[in-house]
């Protein structure tokens, strides 16, 4: 159980740790696969859209499922077409054993226009007729699929129990049954040998929805209720419930919520609700005891924000936020005084971000306030202005903060470098061990202060005088962690308590199953707990190498790549390749543990993971070096990773596949029309393709957020350099790579219409010799899948065994198990 908290706390990118990455996904990711928990709700990460980037996953109040997928996909996770019959090692496969569907034209500008506005049986016909189509097509490798599922399935830890966190006297936990798609929450009084209480049954609950997804639930302070959010359709159409844990009743239900969190009186809610675009734009609150009728707090007009409560770990305030992309606006309410009035701590600034914590009577920020970046700054919670702001931390060049987490104490800062993430400890006190031999330390005069990993100086404010408010760090120190730094992975446990003296911390890479570790806070030795995950001897670690590769890009700049591949392959330009790529809203391309990628690299896949510029890989900058004007360098680096893993041999183009999601989807997309010699195949999932018509339609929910990300599209400018780039707008006469893309018909982020044009442009327009294009729509589910483990899971094992037909591999060898030491 990563955690059964979800609160609006800063970020972000990389916290997507936090996330049931595996078990259930944020980050994000943001991300699309993390399937985040958040109030606010862009394409990719809930957060994202909104400018929070990824919620906080926390156990003590708030029980999070995040439960759409058991792993991350590739994406999160070069070739040229194939002609119609491709040759495999031994065999043949007929790519067009039966004709496709064609979609028919309409007079004016947009000829599929219809997909999206035309008669809904009509449409629906020709969807089902796509995926009619695919499974026709996928029936040649069905035997594939069939054990890619098992062999994933196997892999499966379908019935395990996760850690405890103890909150007040109870200890919750979270567990899963042999056949089931969601986690149960649970609690033990006293000790984990005491008799269990069901928070909540997920699988319960879901019995009557073909469709279930809890997307955050939340103790009240007494312990007695349970207050969660639940989407049955995959519409992220949210209804608020409170359950009696004691007395299993359902107490009330609230229709149309995004976000929902405690009072300190256990007696009120507070909840936001959406407009017409699902913007979560209205705050209310109410007494659960029906004393009185709701009150409406704020509503948030800026079509731009995004409205959203939460709680800071301490449980001393609640917070309510306004966030866009580029901006932020934060207002405290004393968690015990749930009636009064709400505290604004800094008026909203285009360009300034902060998130908020609350420590020993101290606001904590992190923010970018004044620098490039992120750091960490401390407030009077009396006066919170920006312009009482204090620095308390700020990161070496090259590092960016993702997310802190505060204890009574100290302050753990999970920082992310080019080479993956780490963990940093600020001690608010001196160590309790010190003693009058120990040296003191370094004053904290004058406006530089050194880190004590390096020395790097730090830019920091003279001490303030003698008053009841404000921390000092006394020492900072990086934390040793095991394994490779190449791709390490972090993911925070709940870690609710606040006066803890240890922090539960998972690590993983993309050949190192997760590792669940209790770190001191104190200097000391790492506990290590258990491994998550894992397949025992069945998977050497020893066998496989993670690296660093860097990729130079059109202009000279250097592009990071995490590789992974086994040590016993041929650098020969043989083995296939799978590129996850995303490059938008400054998320990052996760590289932590997934079953799944187990089954391609055991067959001597070659994944590449592209961190190319948009993602948050190397900070803001990073991101802004492909967004707005400047998306196609995300072109341009995808581009130069493709030609960099043929040039070391690691695969050659006609044995590279593509794949992305959402934005990432969108990046694909622009790819294969700009570059379709580069690569043999590519997955398009739930892909942002039609941007251009999409921009330009301020109508739908999410274009007006979107344009701090891709420009706004009412300028002529702007407009101009999007068509440039918008895969549907450039699919041109010209031998395609095979490609398979998806859609669900539910989705609210990127509308199925998208993909569903997109496909029927390129099999009108594309060249005959072109790669088999195949379309599956999901119509159960949403943006993040039909949601459980099982359907995951069905879904990777049919977009490998399309990698396998694509390609002209052998599927009937692959279906065969390995022998030798890296089985």
């Amino acid at each position: 159980l990563a955690s059964m908290q979800c609160r609006s706390k800063p970020l972000w990118q990389g916290t997507a740790a936090r996330l049931w990455s595996h078990v259930t996904p944020r980050h994000q990711i943001h991300s699309d696969t993390l399937a985040p928990v958040s109030v606010c709700r862009p394409r990719e990460s809930l957060i994202a859209a909104a400018g929070l980037r990824q919620h906080v996953l926390r156990f003590s109040a708030n029980i999070c499922s995040a439960q759409r997928h058991f792993s991350r996909l590739p994406h999160r996770d070069t070739f040229l077409a194939g002609p119609r019959y491709t040759k495999g090692q031994r065999g043949i496969f007929n790519l067009s054993r039966s004709a496709p569907p064609i979609a028919r034209k309409i007079a004016g500008k947009d000829p599929y226009a219809w997909l999206r506005d035309g008669p809904e049986d009509e449409i629906v016909a020709y969807l089902k007729e796509e995926n009619s189509y695919t499974r026709r097509t996928l029936n040649q490798v069905a035997g594939l699929e069939k054990a890619l599922f098992k062999e994933m399935s196997d892999r499966v830890v379908w019935g395990e129990e996760g850690d405890p966190e103890k909150i007040g006297e109870w200890f919750y936990y979270m567990r899963t049954e042999d056949g089931t798609a969601f986690p149960i929450y649970c609690r033990r009084k006293g000790a984990m040998d005491a008799p269990e209480e069901i928070v909540l049954d997920q699988n319960r609950l879901s019995q009557k929805y073909s469709y279930f997804d809890v997307t955050q639930c939340k103790l009240s302070p007494c312990h007695s209720m349970v207050a969660y959010t639940a989407d049955t359709t995959g519409e992220e159409l949210y209804t608020g419930f409170v359950r009696d844990i004691i007395r299993n009743k359902q107490l009330c239900e609230i229709k149309s919520v995004v976000s929902i969190e405690w009072g300190g009186d256990s007696n009120t809610l507070f909840y936001t609700e959406p407009n017409h675009n699902r913007r979560p734009h209205r705050l209310f609150r109410r007494r659960l005891d029906g004393a009185g009728a709701a009150e409406l707090m704020m509503e948030e007009e800026d079509d731009a924000c995004f409205l959203d409560v939460g709680r800071t770990k301490d449980e001393h305030f609640l917070t309510i936020s306004v966030n866009s992309k580029l901006s932020s606006e934060v207002r405290v309410l004393r968690a015990t005084l749930p009636w009064s009035e709400p505290t604004l701590i800094q008026p909203r600034e285009r360009g300034v971000e902060y998130f908020v914590e609350h420590c020993q009577d101290t606001l904590l920020m992190v923010t970018n306030a004044g620098c490039d970046d992120y750091k960490l700054v401390q407030a009077n919670p009396r006066s919170p202005g920006r312009s009482g702001w204090e620095d308390l931390h700020v990161p070496e060049p090259g590092t960016k903060i993702e997310d802190i987490d505060v204890f009574r104490h100290h302050i753990v800062v999970y920082e992310r470098t080019s080479t993956g993430q780490q963990l940093r400890v600020l001690d608010l006190t001196p160590p309790a061990n010190a003693n009058a031999n120990s040296p003191a330390p370094p004053p904290r005069s004058g406006l530089v202060q050194f880190s004590a990993s390096c020395g790097f100086p730090h830019v920091t404010t003279p001490p303030p005088k003698r008053r009841n408010w404000g921390l000092t760090v006394h020492s900072q120190r990086l934390l040793e962690l095991p394994g490779a730094k190449a791709g390490r992975n972090l993911q925070p446990g709940a870690n609710c308590d606040i006066d803890a003296e240890t922090i539960r911390v998972s690590i993983s890479s993309p050949v190192a199953p997760w590792q669940v570790y209790d770190v001191p806070l104190e200097p000391g030795a790492l506990r290590w707990i258990r491994e998550r995950e894992g397949l025992g001897d069945a998977w050497r670690e020893e066998d496989y190498v993670c690296e660093q590769r860097w990729a130079a890009s059109e202009d000279g700049t250097q592009v990071p790549m995490t590789v992974v591949y086994r040590k016993d392959l041929a650098l020969d330009g043989s083995n296939p390749a799978l590129l996850a790529v995303y490059g938008a809203y400054g998320q990052c391309v996760e590289t932590d543990w997934a079953v799944p990628r187990v089954s391609l690299l055991e067959r001597g896949w070659v994944l590449a993971m592209c961190h190319v510029r948009g993602g948050g890989e190397l900070g803001a900058s990073w991101h802004s070096a492909a967004r707005g004007l400047k998306k196609l360098n995300s072109v341009h680096d995808l581009a130069a990773c493709t030609r960099e893993l043929a040039k070391q041999g690691l695969s050659s183009h006609p044995k590279m596949a593509l794949c992305g999601a959402s934005a990432g989807g969108l990046l694909v997309g622009a790819f294969v029309n700009a570059h379709p010699s580069l690569v043999a195949a590519a997955i398009a999932k739930v892909a942002f393709v039609d941007m251009a018509n999409t921009m330009a339609d301020p109508s739908l929910a999410l274009t007006i957020p979107e344009y701090e990300e891709w420009g706004d599209a009412r300028d002529p400018e702007i407009m101009t350099y999007i068509r440039s780039y918008s895969p549907y707008d450039n699919v041109k006469l010209q031998r395609y790579p095979a490609i398979y893309a998806t859609a669900s018909y539910n989705d609210t982020r990127v509308g199925y219409w998208e993909p569903a044009k997109w496909v029927a442009r390129l099999r009108a327009s594309a060249s005959p010799d072109s790669g088999v294009l195949l379309l599956h729509t999901e119509f159960e589910g949403g943006h993040f899948g039909s949601g459980g483990r099982a359907g995951y899971l069905a879904d990777i094992a049919r977009e490998y065994a399309f990698l396998y037909l694509a390609l002209g591999l052998d599927a009937a060898d692959a279906k065969r198990p390995r022998q030798g030491a890296w089985w």
